[in-house]
């Protein structure tokens, strides 16, 4: 499966990431689910995580809802989102995640679960796989790999406690669609090949 920021979809990097396949278009506000099990982004996930369990092996084939995790992992998902490129130097083109710190106080899991719903946060300590792009977006284009990034509430104003969080964690770059996305997959039991394309500033 492959998510796209709906921003990004007609670009360059998006065309590449897709390879051929038709990509899950979220918007902003789709990335940023205002309660835990409700919107397109969980309702991706769930369908990529019963998609998994479904292709396991015969005798873990068992329906799982949409407020559980997933029985058996998979492939990543791949994602793609905007971020705002926060370090000296010229930005890249589109860089790979392997990490983020989440600076937000509140998240996809925060709030009212449906009953019923295991009341679990997920290990995110494995959830990124660092995945090599299909092929550059266009020739001489910059693409980094394994980065940390800044997870935030509004990349165009940063608070002051993001602002000194990156600061002393010298962290290059900043995206407010990104953590919601990798959360969500990991509770289904998923991994994520995240990338970003860096915003003009």
């Amino acid at each position: 499966m492959f998510l796209v920021a709906a921003e990004l979809a007609g670009s360059s990097p998006a065309a590449v990431f897709a390879g051929g396949s038709e990509p899950v278009r979220l918007t902003r506000p789709d990335l940023r689910p205002a309660r835990p099990f409700e919107g397109r982004l969980f309702e991706a996930l769930a369908a990529a995580a019963r998609s998994a369990a479904a292709a396991g092996p015969e005798e873990e084939r068992v329906p799982l809802p949409a407020s559980s995790p997933a029985a058996v992992s998979t492939g990543p998902v791949r994602l793609l989102v905007p971020a705002v490129w926060l370090a000296d130097g010229p930005a890249p083109d589109v860089f790979g995640v392997a990490d983020h710190v989440n600076l937000r106080l509140r998240g996809a899991l925060t709030g009212r679960w449906p009953a019923g719903a295991p009341r679990v946060f997920p290990d995110l300590s494995t959830v990124y796989e660092r995945e090599p792009p299909p092929r550059r977006p266009s020739p001489g284009a910059r693409v980094y790999s394994g980065l940390t990034v800044a997870g935030v509430g509004d990349v165009r104003a940063l608070t002051a406690f993001e602002s000194r969080a990156i600061d002393q964690l010298s962290l290059p770059a900043a995206s407010d669609s990104l953590v919601d996305a990798v959360i969500v997959a990991a509770y289904y039991g998923l991994s994520v090949a995240a990338w970003c394309v860096p915003l003009p500033t």
